[in-house]
């Protein structure tokens, strides 16, 4: 007896490995059932340009189906989100700093002073469009996670939940990972004019004076901002739920 060399029937043939196709191709399909509304959603594979049989699926594996088959094509690709980065969605981006040495800027009464001085480490959140930005003091260096405790930010023209009071330094229309530079930039070219909290360094209140005294020694000794001098805000994890 004679048996065909062809792999569909040959049992002993090699089978070959099927070719990728050069261009897309319907890989499977969900089908919709209902009169008014949708009552049942079935899917299905597609075998030589027809429906195979149908796998009845819930509402929540709908979306999981859709989302888990973009997010195996993504894992080809992957996208690395720099370190500084902690958290980001669609409608906003939250990122750290650590502390610098760079200029501080005040604009007492007619004039514009200018302090070397040590800023802390702080924490920011932006909203996507470039609307609103607030801020909040780190205790450390160490990148942030869920418990880190936050602090008022020792800074004028922000308010007690970190809110930037925006002056001629605008954020960019589009903030995202490549404008956070620009973005901090709206607070490190800031021209201070007010303290807009009594919390923002222990001992001084609001006064605008005392405030601009207390960076100045800081600067003249080379000095720094340490948790003593901070009011405590809340953790983070509370804090990024809050809505800009």
């Amino acid at each position: 007896m004679h048996f065909s060399s062809d792999s569909r029937f040959g049992t002993n043939a090699p089978r070959q490995a099927a070719k990728a196709p050069k261009h897309p191709v319907p890989l499977w399909a969900m089908v919709f059932y209902g009169t008014s509304s949708v009552t049942a959603v079935t899917r299905h594979s597609i075998e030589d340009g027809r429906l195979g049989m149908g796998e009845l699926l819930t509402p929540d594996s709908v979306v999981e189906t859709i989302s888990s088959s973009f997010n195996r094509r993504k894992a080809a690709s992957p996208a690395l989100l720099p370190e500084k980065v902690l958290h980001q969605s669609d409608s906003q981006i939250t990122w750290y700093t650590k502390r610098q040495r760079r200029s501080m800027w005040f604009r007492a009464g007619k004039g514009v002073e200018n302090l070397l001085v040590e800023w802390p480490a702080l924490i920011w959140s932006a909203s996507r469009n470039g609307a609103c930005c607030k801020i909040m003091a780190l205790p450390n260096n160490s990148r942030p996670n869920a418990n880190t405790k936050l602090y008022v930010p020792p800074l004028m023209n922000l308010s007690s939940n970190g809110l930037l009071c925006q002056g001629s330094a605008r954020l960019p229309k589009q903030v995202d990972i490549d404008t956070l530079t620009e973005a901090e930039n709206c607070l490190f070219d800031s021209q201070f004019t007010h303290v807009n909290c009594a919390e923002t360094i222990r001992g001084i209140g609001s006064s605008n004076a005392k405030h601009i005294k207390f960076w100045r020694h800081l600067s003249r000794n080379g000095g720094r901002v340490y948790v003593r001098d901070l009011t405590f805000r809340c953790r983070l994890n509370e804090w990024i739920g809050e809505r800009l």
